[in-house]
């Protein structure tokens, strides 16, 4: 988050079993060396948290979606973007990089379909991390905390997993 608004930079989103998404989860967090990891302690995800906090390596903060849905969630946080505190690439073409690597932006097309046809959408998997890290954010404003880089890693429906690098 910059004075200017968030901006979203990378997201992985692949199909995979735990051993790869916790390999990718930990790859991903040396990579992007965020200052928190968001994910959600849901199914494969409260696996992923006690692991990844047992190592004492990562900085990772447990998210309770409680009983609130995927779409209430994002409604909450909608303002944001109609706002235009959010950002995202031109395109697919734009190459976004950190200390490390350098990435295209080729995930840019399923995100943005994903968020057009919100709440419609075939799958709400990219939107709902999204709209947890903008409550996590707006929360953070209101208390006063300092602005962090923030990482978010949750589950996909029909077992795939996913991770936003909003940075």
């Amino acid at each position: 988050e910059t004075s200017r608004g968030m901006f979203l930079l990378y997201i992985w989103r692949k199909k995979c079993r735990y051993p790869e998404l916790k390999r990718a989860a930990k790859n991903l967090c040396e990579e992007w060396t965020p200052h928190e990891v968001l994910i959600e302690d849901k199914s494969t995800g409260s696996v992923l948290i006690q692991d990844l906090q047992e190592e004492r390596k990562y900085p990772i903060v447990a998210i309770d979606p409680g009983g609130v849905d995927k779409v209430t969630r994002m409604e909450a946080e909608a303002s944001t973007i109609e706002s235009e505190l959010v950002w995202i690439p031109d395109n697919a073409g734009v190459m976004v990089k950190n200390e490390v690597a350098e990435h295209k932006c080729i995930w840019l097309p399923e995100f943005e379909s994903e968020c057009q046809d919100f709440p419609n959408s075939e799958y709400k998997d990219q939107i709902d991390p999204m709209s947890q890290y903008l409550k996590k954010q707006r929360e953070r404003r209101q208390k006063k905390l300092p602005e962090m880089n923030l990482t978010v890693f949750g589950t996909m429906s029909k077992e795939c997993y996913w991770s936003n690098e909003a940075i």
